[in-house]
């Protein structure tokens, strides 16, 4: 009955009536006992010598067995295909786990472990249960491989990337936010996040981490750009605006590559920082004494510096979880400590007579201060919420304190300087000296939040469409809103409508709700045919970044990710850990499962 065996790896049909194998997987599956091997003759031979030869008194015994397996194995509820759904749920079962690893930012190789970790419990876990052996045969057929991990998450980036690129493709316009940073291994990665409404929902998604080898110029960065929304089909021509997190001619050369004049928003949570950092240089030297001075007291001696605080109650006897989170506070523990400072140093008889000098303890004083306004101004800044115009309002109203702040010192009643009217009361302070260190600080805000003041009514659009001016409207005119000023008159004149929106500043007013997702709703209840033009001025200004704050919460990840033990991790698997991780899209792991076929652990 046997044949001689050949070397062909391809499946022989005369294995079904000889042997009773199906084809199954690119492998042979014999029907007696649902185990597979190579298609390969002498493979299937004695599998079934070993296994099955001995079973049977002659060979018409033999064939009607193997005939009754074959029509059990075509029955819907036959043991292979229970077995076939055993490794196609299995397989699912792995893009999920895999899709959790990338998320938590593990390692690959943390699939086995997690397997290792079910087959250990499974016991336990399962016990009393009709279908034990079926939980655990499935787990047990689980493939978790750190090679078949790595497949499953780049796959299931891919999957997330394809839903990127096709609501991209439908949004009628969108915005980007580009900034550049170095990751461990000193590559420099540009992050390229967009902005838009999918449904009536704003998203942001990473499009892309891509390393830039080399200088990094302002025209590689645009190039790279370009090259990647062109590598997916989308027309870059639909965005909006760009905010970059460096000052750099990469917006320029990207608008020339655009065609039409974009929003351009530098960073303004970067900006805010060079504010602090540039107004009144010389006050930079007082900085850079209260670093020098803490770094000396917290050297060697830093014990007893700690005893002396503990004695005398100073409040720097706490340990930050940061060492030091900023000029802001570094210098209101400066200044809270400052006397135990002093007392420390003259007993170490260490000479430092800027502690006694009241030009600058002045410095000092108002610099506690005002440091202490620009941190809370920047929490306001990074918590103000995903549309520009939470960040405008939120600018708008420092521009407004700033005004105030220098009223009280020109005034001389220091409400709001308490650390300077603490020192005004036992030594002598120059305000005049204080007041153009505020006139400065007011200046540099000016001149370098100018497009927020030349954009800022166009934000107020959102919420109060009917009060809207239009003066400049040139950032929209690309967009095809010839009948803008048309639809705002009939916008405020239906009653309804009008309405509408001042249902929607109450409901931001009260604060209950998302303020982008809030007004993203209230935009889409409009129909179409009668507000074309207004809907996508609106959805343009949602689109919009204030900051590349999100691209710094991108590189943070990026660095719990690429990490110095796990630096060997290419750029491509990085970016689709942080893709997974970070994208409001999820993979459709069933239909990546059902194009997969089943296939069992090895």
């Amino acid at each position: 009955m046997a044949s001689r065996p050949t070397s062909s790896r391809s499946f022989q049909h005369r294995w079904t009536k000889d042997y009773g194998f199906v084809s199954k997987g690119g492998r042979a599956l014999c029907t007696l006992c649902c185990e597979s091997v190579v298609c390969k003759t002498s493979n299937v031979q004695r599998h079934f010598v070993r296994k099955h030869k001995k079973n049977f008194n002659d060979e018409s015994d033999e064939a009607e067995a193997i005939n009754a397996a074959l029509a059990k194995c075509a029955k819907p509820s036959s043991p292979v295909k229970k077995l076939n759904t055993i490794k196609n749920q299995a397989t699912e079962w792995s893009y999920n786990i895999s899709y959790n690893i990338a998320k938590s930012g593990k390692s690959f190789a943390a699939g086995q472990s997690t397997k290792n970790a079910f087959l250990l419990t499974a016991g336990v876990l399962f016990e009393g249960l009709p279908n034990k052996d079926a939980l655990v045969s499935t787990i047990r057929e689980m493939p978790l491989s750190p090679r078949t991990v790595e497949s499953r998450i780049s796959e299931m980036s891919e999957n997330v990337s394809r839903q990127q690129t096709s609501a991209l493709r439908d949004a009628p316009v969108f915005s980007v936010a580009v900034d550049e940073n170095v990751d461990v291994n000193g590559v420099p990665r540009l992050a390229i996040v967009a902005r838009f409404t999918d449904g009536g929902r704003i998203r942001e998604e990473l499009c892309c981490l891509a390393p830039m080898h080399g200088r990094a110029t302002g025209a590689d960065m645009a190039a790279a750009f370009s090259g990647h929304f062109e590598a997916r089909g989308v027309d870059i021509r639909k965005i909006f605006s760009i905010a970059a997190g460096k000052e750099s001619d990469f917006v320029d050369i990207l608008e020339d590559r655009i065609g039409h004049p974009v929003v351009k928003l530098r960073c303004v949570i970067h900006r805010e920082d060079l504010c602090a950092r540039i107004s009144a240089r010389d006050l930079n030297v007082v900085v850079d004494t209260a670093v020098r001075l803490t770094n000396a007291a917290r050297s060697s001696t830093h014990r007893q510096l700690r005893r002396l605080l503990e004695e005398t109650n100073g409040a720097a006897g706490r340990e930050s979880p940061v060492r030091w989170l900023g000029d802001a506070k570094l210098l209101e523990r400066f200044v809270e400590c400052i006397d135990a400072i002093r007392a420390f140093f003259a007993e170490e008889r260490l000479d430092h007579p800027e502690l006694s000098d009241d030009e600058w303890l002045g410095k000092l004083m108002f610099l506690a201060d005002v440091t202490g306004h620009l941190d809370a101004f920047d929490l306001r800044l990074r918590s103000a919420g995903p549309t520009v115009l939470s960040m405008f309002e939120a600018w708008k109203a420092f521009v407004e304190k700033l005004q105030v702040l220098s009223g009280d010192i020109q005034s001389g009643t220091l409400r709001h300087f308490g650390h300077l009217r603490a020192l005004s009361s036992h030594r002598p302070v120059d305000l005049g000296r204080m007041a153009g260190y505020m006139l400065e600080l007011d200046a540099e805000f000016s001149s370098r939040f100018r497009d927020f003041q030349r954009f800022g009514p166009a934000f107020s659009f959102l919420i109060k469409p009917e009060a809207f001016e239009g003066k400049d409207s040139s950032p929209f005119r690309w967009m095809g809103i010839d009948d803008f000023e048309t639809q705002l008159v009939e916008l405020a004149a239906a009653s309804l409508w009008a309405s509408k929106f001042a249902e929607l500043r109450s409901e931001l007013e009260r604060g209950e709700t998302d303020q982008g997702a809030s007004i993203a709703a209230c935009w889409e209840s409009l129909p179409d045919d009668e507000f074309s033009c207004l809907k996508k001025v609106a959805f343009a200004l949602l689109s919009a970044f204030g900051s590349t704050h999100i691209c710094d919460r991108i590189f943070s990840h990026m660095k719990a990710v690429l990490r110095p033990f796990r630096n060997r991790l290419t750029t491509e698997h990085s970016e689709a850990c942080l893709k997974l991780k970070l994208s409001t899209y999820s993979p459709d792991i069933a239909q990546l499962s059902r194009d997969r076929q089943g296939q069992g652990s090895h």
